[in-house]
């Protein structure tokens, strides 16, 4: 679930993060940003949109490892898609570089739409349930895959990450659930 396009990169090195609309209307917009500090400890803050135009990229403030989750902490719809990138990188809002996009909130979602993350540190991480539906136009049979796999930093993919995707036709529309929880260990 990448609504930005292409494909989303793993960082490898921590970064300080850069956020902006592609809307000037979304002004002071509170944004809460849920990261993994460069210790890999999961993290909230929030941060607001540029008062005068949300077109302009506003740092965090701090370096982080990575980030999947934000969302619209106020009441105000957002006009325009809110990106946050590893470097300040933008053109009236919009991210120059695919590959330095972190997250995109979609106007209308008012929060990220990644299925994917990290298991913070000194976490582990159990599935308890998995739930997938599936609805066909046409009533046909279709196939759903779930594929877990989990990559190191600099590693390659293994068999955490889940895809459900269909294998059949554009007329069917799957939905899945994922059921975690994160224990210290």
């Amino acid at each position: 679930m990448w609504a930005f396009g292409g494909k989303r990169e793993f960082n490898d090195t921590n970064f300080t993060p850069f956020l902006a609309s592609s809307n000037a209307a979304d002004t002071s917009i509170p944004i809460e940003i849920t990261y993994l500090d460069t210790d890999g400890n999961e993290q909230t803050t929030t941060v607001t949109t540029d008062a005068a135009d949300g077109r302009t990229p506003v740092s965090l403030g701090i370096e982080i490892s990575e980030s999947f989750r934000a969302g619209i902490s106020g009441d105000t719809e957002i006009q325009g898609n809110i990106s946050l990138v590893t470097i300040n990188n933008f053109t009236n809002g919009v991210p120059d570089e695919q590959d330095e996009v972190v997250w995109h909130i979609l106007a209308g979602d008012n929060q990220t739409q990644l299925c994917l993350g990290r298991v913070p540190a000194r976490m582990k991480r159990r599935i308890k349930n998995i739930d997938c539906g599936v609805l066909r136009d046409n009533g046909g049979g279709t196939a759903i895959q779930a594929v877990f796999q989990t990559k190191a930093p600099g590693g390659v993919w293994k068999t955490s990450r889940i895809r459900i995707r269909d294998v059949s036709d554009a007329t069917t529309f799957v939905s899945g659930t994922i059921d975690f929880e994160d224990i210290s260990v």
